[in-house]
């Protein structure tokens, strides 16, 4: 059963995710390198309980939070996450 629809941007996704298992709501953390015309931002993502996290990387902010998202989410979709988050193993999304 898919819950989580394709056509949802990955944060959105990943959020309703979430909120469906009753889990924490996914953490991001930006971090910035270079000067302010050329920045670069190393975003991470994990959530709360679970022992995994996801790093996305782009010049802009919420992209570098979408890509990380979009790992997370694919790390869960395909079950390659811990023994923790096995909420996750038997079912599609």
């Amino acid at each position: 059963m898919n819950e989580i629809s394709d056509t949802k941007d990955p944060k959105t996704a990943l959020q309703e995710l979430t909120q469906a298992k009753k889990l924490a709501l996914p953490i991001y953390v930006a971090a910035a390198t270079g000067p302010a015309h050329e920045q670069l931002f190393d975003v991470t993502c994990r959530i709360e309980g679970l022992d995994f996290e996801t790093h996305g990387k782009s010049s802009n902010r919420r992209k570098a939070e979408q890509i990380a998202a979009a790992k997370l989410l694919e790390k869960i979709r395909n079950g390659t996450t811990n023994k923790k988050s096995r909420i996750f193993r038997r079912e599609k999304f």
